[in-house]
């Protein structure tokens, strides 16, 4: 009877991973790359999450990814910030406060540069847009958490003008935090 169980436990265990597997799907690169504009810091991907929305304002929008490299782990940014042009200094912080209080506080691995460009906008036609991207350097433990625990408040620090400044906003969508959770997941499953 004890053999019958614990064979059933291990095919449990077994189908439970082939499914958490099947749903995290994973590319070889980071497809926003090319837009992370820095000369300190190069990632070297080996395996990146699908790049999810999660900020989405009048005033600003964002996409995340998770990555992981050869040694570490990342979150990476790509940030239509409200207060344009934006740059991210080393100095500059990502903070996600989850559902437990707890602070999660993420540094740049290097200094990112804001760009431009001209997009048409139907009804308005052409518009300057602007966007920063970063690689935020995540340690395991906090993307632990952060799989294990719903983040309901981010704040992204960034200069304008060598000007600091402070976008914040909540988590509304349970959508958006539950990818998020299942991302990193995903990503500490690899």
């Amino acid at each position: 009877m004890m053999k019958t169980k614990l064979f059933l436990a291990v095919i449990l265990l077994v189908i439970s991973s082939l499914q958490l597997n099947a749903q995290c799907k994973t590319n070889d690169k980071n497809p926003d790359h090319k837009y992370a504009i820095s000369a300190d810091c190069n990632v070297d991907v080996e395996a990146a999450t699908k790049s999810e929305q999660f900020i989405f304002k009048w005033n600003a929008a964002g996409n995340y990814t998770f990555i992981k490299s050869t040694h570490d782990y990342y979150f990476f940014l790509l940030y239509n910030p409200p207060i344009t042009p934006a740059n991210i200094t080393n100095t500059d912080t990502l903070t996600f406060l989850l559902s437990n209080m707890e602070k999660i506080n993420l540094g740049p691995c290097g200094n990112f540069e804001g760009k431009q460009f001209n997009i048409f906008m139907p009804g308005l036609g052409f518009t300057d847009v602007y966007y920063v991207c970063c690689y935020y350097k995540i340690e395991k433990e906090q993307l632990t958490k952060i799989s294990q625990l719903e983040i309901k408040q981010f704040t992204i620090k960034s200069h304008s003008n060598k000007e600091p400044k402070t976008f914040e906003d909540e988590i509304f969508k349970k959508k958006t935090i539950k990818s998020i959770m299942e991302d990193a997941t995903c990503i500490l499953s690899l």
